[in-house]
Parts: structure tokens; sequence; C-alpha cells
């Protein structure tokens, strides 16, 4: 059975954290953001990461939208709305993450769409997919849309995420295969303007 709820528009737990250097890395700013539902059922933390604050600005994290289902969602409606007539969503550069989820049982499967955007770009979307096989594909079905893929993997209920892939640009045709054996859960983060310029698929 297919689960489809459009949760509340975020206006809870920002935060905003300039980090520095470490080891020579280059410096960063980050801003967290908190969304729920009206039940309390489903809540998940993003974290956004970019070179500056500048890059920061270009995201407006009261206006975000969570849309949680189960058994994977085929899109939303709203989200076609919301692109209009753009042809391309431009990347703003911008690393994103889902660093905590709380979710009901059964959803497998949350998008993350940007409700307010300035007028000279479309919204942007992330969409997040879950599941307990080991191996993941990810194919760019576009030629002209852009398409960035992040894979985590989880080692057990308890354990925190761990990177395998981070925001990786998508080539024309290109698939992007990734296992962790023996993990308890994988997660795939695809930031695209259309489901249909991508394909995701879980394995053993």
């Amino acid at each position: 059975m297919r689960i489809r709820t459009a949760l509340a528009t975020a206006a809870l737990a920002v935060t905003a954290v300039a980090c520095g250097p470490v080891d020579d890395a280059p410096e960063t700013a980050s801003r967290s953001v908190e969304l729920t539902d009206h039940s309390g059922e489903n809540r998940v933390t993003v974290v956004f990461t970019g070179a500056d604050e500048a890059a920061l600005d270009q995201i407006d994290l009261t206006g975000l939208m969570l849309t949680v289902g189960a058994e994977g969602l085929d899109g939303i409606d709203a989200l076609e709305q919301l692109a209009g007539d753009a042809d391309e969503m431009p990347h703003s550069g911008l690393t994103v993450e889902v660093v905590d989820e709380q979710l009901a049982a059964g959803v497998d499967a949350l998008d993350i769409v940007e409700t307010r955007a300035p007028a000279w770009r479309a919204p942007f979307a992330w969409r997040y997919r879950y599941s307990e096989l080991d191996c993941t594909d990810v194919t760019r079905t576009s030629f002209w849309h852009k398409v960035y893929v992040s894979i985590w993997s989880k080692a057990d209920s308890g354990s925190s995420w761990s990177s395998m892939v981070l925001n990786r640009k998508l080539s024309n045709n290109e698939t992007l295969h990734r296992c962790a054996n023996g993990s308890y859960k994988l997660k795939v983060g695809v930031e695209a303007r259309n489901i249909s310029h991508y394909n995701v698929s879980f394995d053993e």
C-alpha cells in the first residue's frame, strides 16, 4: 500500500554554523533545518554546506517542504508545477545531507522541495531512497539536465551514516554502481529537476 504524506513547511531548528579550516581543508559554512509533519511521526534534520554564507543564502530554509512515501515515490505533481518552464536547474555548489531521520514504519523514500526560489532559477529538489539491499545503481537518463548523486551506508541501526559518494555529477547515460556488503541500510540522495532524468535501483 502506497503512503504519500505532504509535510509541513519547515520553520523549526534553523541554525547557522561557520566551520573553520581543519588540516588545511577549505573554510566552509553550513546551516541546518529540521522538517517535521503535524503528527510528529516523520522528522528529518537536513544540513546544507557551501563555500561561504553567500552560497547558503540561495536557499530559504523556511521554505522547504518534505514529502514521504512507502514503496518509493513515482513523482510529486507539485514539484513539476514549481519547476515551471525552466529548462535546467543550475547547481548551486551546495552539499546537502540528511543527518537524522525519524520515520514511521514503512517509509522508504522522501523528497525535500524548495517552495520559494528566486525568479532567476528553478526550485531545487533533493530526493532520498532507502534500502536494506547491499547494492545500488543510479543512471542519468537525460542528455540536457544535470543529475548529482550522493550515497551513504549504515553498518547497523545504531550507527551513523558513512559517506560512499558525495555530490557526484553524472555524465549522460552514466551509471554509478556502489555496494556496501553486509550493511544495515543504504541511502541514495539525488539532486535533479525531474524524476524522469534518472533511475535508481537496488539489488543484493
